[in-house]
């Protein structure tokens, strides 16, 4: 959330769900120059805040302040607000009122959001990210998953210019020239931080799930010598609440590996969790991978045995639907890219022999051999910059994502990646916008959400790139639906 306080000045809110339990909660607050005291004011009735913490000084320093909220109602709406006193005593603000739900029960319905490659870089468009965000903050889902290179930190060691949306220090008739990438750890930080503010928009109501891309300085021996390997995992576990299997029993996946001497501090990269009648898996292709095609690519052993027995454990327990989240396939074609038309290939579907010859000891099935064998529901990918909704022979469902920020709104431009892309099928349709996705204990549906900005909205003249004229905001520009079957174990 964003306070604007007695100086002008921001605070933020990142929150996450489930931490340590399911009816539980973080608050992680940040703000680059105020301080002060804070804490919270919550209840189950808008406008009524029965229940408040005791205040906690406000770190000074740029550095996260954070709040463990337990003993919550399951399943439950909650209203809150952040009450902030600065130094001295006077002068208190109180934010407007915001929300969050706890764990939902199995049969409870619900909704989430889900975007790709927001980017930031010379061709995103600061004004259709935050016409996304906005987007999404008025579907009032019950949390956002972020698919991946949103940072950028890989390529770009600049922050983006809030009004010219093109990277501070370069000229907007040369944008294509970028930056070099993060090369200290102040760099890193302030990347992290940028991306903050804009998130920071919504997060006060939508928790944030990251998962990470291949811009995101994460991307574990092909860099193993590269200080942004600690830089990074430090960054976005000091200003993004993002889910902590070791410590956080709600959640499952990444733990510290035996023998890893670089540090990863307890933010995951791949975890899962519960909520309704529904599993969600964030993966990790980069932490374990040698190289950046085929079989260099690899959730590694580690992952892979986790992602078996978390998959196979909620066949057991009945779980209706299964999504998978990550940005590229893992192996995939041509620079990682593709869907359907690749999913046979590499670590992600190779036939046995071959799997048994590049994974030995791993038991022969492919990442997807174990997707089809639990009836997972959908696969949602980036990477490829363009709406892309497949299915698989197999039945499942895999969707590659739009950007929430390129002004590459037309078909050409959509055709253009999807070639690039490897895509042969399916329902293929411009940039931008997020993918909605209901879930009920009888279905799953999901819609692409367009964003949209008429070029007079800038405030300033755009030379080049505009995003045109005559398109409707959050129009739905597709759809598909699923239903369960008790007998098969499928949602078709």
């Amino acid at each position: 959330m964003t306070v604007t306080c007695v100086n002008g000045t921001a605070l933020t809110a990142s929150i996450l769900l489930g931490s340590p339990t399911s009816n539980s909660i973080v608050i992680k607050l940040f703000s680059a120059d105020q301080s002060g005291s804070v804490s919270v004011s919550y209840g189950t009735t808008p406008g009524s805040y029965p229940s408040i913490t005791s205040p906690i000084a406000l770190i000074t320093g740029g550095i996260t302040t954070e709040f463990n909220i337990g003993g919550l109602l399951a399943d439950t709406q909650y209203y809150y607000k952040i009450n902030y006193t600065p130094t001295g005593g006077t002068g208190g603000v109180q934010t407007p009122e915001y929300r969050f739900h706890t764990a939902r029960n199995p049969g409870s319905a619900f909704s989430f959001v889900i975007e790709a490659d927001p980017h930031w870089d010379v061709n995103s468009d600061i004004y259709l990210f935050r016409q996304t965000l906005q987007n999404m903050l008025t579907d009032q889902p019950d949390f956002l998953l972020d698919l991946g290179d949103t940072f950028f930190t890989e390529k770009h060691n600049q922050a983006l210019d809030k009004t010219e949306g093109v990277l501070i220090g370069n000229s907007t008739t040369s944008k294509s020239t970028g930056s070099p990438p993060v090369s200290t750890e102040a760099q890193m930080v302030a990347r992290y931080r940028f991306n903050r503010s804009y998130f920071g928009l919504i997060t006060h109501s939508i928790p944030l799930f990251l998962v990470n891309g291949n811009h995101e300085s994460e991307w574990g021996t092909r860099n193993s010598t590269s200080p942004g390997l600690n830089w990074a995992p430090k960054a976005r576990l000091d200003y993004y609440a993002n889910p902590k299997p070791a410590l956080q029993p709600f959640y499952s996946g990444y733990t510290k590996l035996s023998g890893e001497s670089l540090v990863r501090y307890d933010s995951a990269t791949w975890y899962s969790w519960r909520w309704g009648d529904a599993l969600f898996v964030a993966l990790d292709p980069y932490w374990m991978s040698t190289g950046s095609s085929g079989w260099g690519l690899t959730l590694g052993k580690p992952q892979y045995d986790w992602l078996k027995s978390t998959l196979a454990q909620a066949t057991l327990d009945g779980v209706k639907f299964k999504f998978i989240f990550l940005h590229n396939l893992v192996g995939g074609g041509t620079s990682m890219r593709g869907g359907i038309e690749v999913v046979n290939q590499y670590e992600w579907g190779a036939d046995t022999t071959t799997f048994n010859t590049n994974r030995p000891g791993w038991g022969g099935k492919s990442i997807h051999q174990l997707l089809v064998e639990n009836n997972v529901t959908a696969v949602f990918h980036g990477h490829d910059h363009v709406y892309v909704n497949q299915i698989h022979a197999d039945g499942i469902r895999y969707q590659e994502l739009p950007q929430p920020s390129a002004r590459n709104t037309n078909a050409s431009g959509a055709s253009a990646n999807a070639t690039t892309g490897g895509y042969l099928s399916g329902t293929i349709l411009p940039n931008s916008g997020h993918i909605r996705v209901t879930v009920d204990q009888t279905s799953v549906q999901s819609e692409y959400v367009r964003s949209w900005v008429e070029p007079t909205s800038y405030g300033y003249s755009l030379t080049t790139n505009k995003v045109g004229t005559g398109k409707t905001n959050k129009s739905i520009d597709d759809s598909w639906t699923c239903t369960y079957n008790a007998s098969t174990g499928k949602c078709q």
